[in-house]
């Protein structure tokens, strides 16, 4: 058996990546963003087809990874912000009142 026999096949393997970013401060809006990055390689040898002695293939994964990113909106910060100033209301008047006994 000769080398010239043997076939080589390399494949390269990539995944999807889609990237969902919340940009806006107001309302909800979301801005797509898709990307392919390699997945996994792999390599294997045939012995047929001896007028071929190498293939490279190239396959796309349907299964493609999501990453989400939401920022805070100007509303949630503003109910936050007053949720915390309403406590710190209600700690003062827990703290002033026996003060306020003398």
């Amino acid at each position: 058996m000769t080398s010239k026999s043997i076939r080589k096949e390399v494949y390269f393997y990539t995944k999807p990546i889609h990237l969902l970013t919340d940009d806006s401060i107001v309302e909800e809006e979301f801005n797509e963003k898709k990307y392919v990055t390699f997945d996994r390689a792999q390599e294997t040898m045939a012995m047929n087809k001896p007028e071929l002695f190498f293939g490279l293939h190239m396959v796309a994964s349907p299964n493609g990874i999501y990453y989400y990113r939401r920022y805070a909106k100007f509303a949630e910060i503003l109910a936050e912000v007053n949720g915390l100033a309403t406590m710190f209301l209600v700690v003062m008047t827990f703290c002033i009142e026996p003060i306020q006994k003398y």
